[in-house]
């Protein structure tokens, strides 16, 4: 099984990329729930986020925010700051489920 190469956006037949452009694996996993929705990581050692991994997706989502709010002068309006807590809080409970 060879990945398909659509530039940056790759996908094969199992994995699916969420935010690609629909393809027939994508359209298949949308109508029939075949498959494995994924997001890219942001980082070589996470290349690829299942989207059923709740910790990994905050975690990913927390570092987004901060990547994208970061630099001498920069700060997180308060709007960020908000979803980071929040975003936080659900990292919290969703670690402390798995361990119980």
């Amino acid at each position: 099984m060879h990945p398909v190469d659509t530039g940056q956006i790759w996908e094969d037949k199992w994995r699916h990329w969420v935010h690609s452009p629909k393809t027939e694996y994508v359209q298949g996993f949308i109508s029939f729930g075949r498959g494995q929705p994924m997001l890219h990581g942001e980082t070589p050692e996470v290349s690829a986020v299942d989207l059923c991994d709740p910790t990994t997706v905050l975690t990913v989502a927390l570092r987004l925010m901060h990547h994208n709010h970061s630099g001498p002068d920069a700060h997180e309006p308060p709007l960020v700051e908000g979803l980071v807590q929040t975003v936080q809080k659900l990292l919290e409970l969703t670690t402390w489920s798995h361990k119980h």
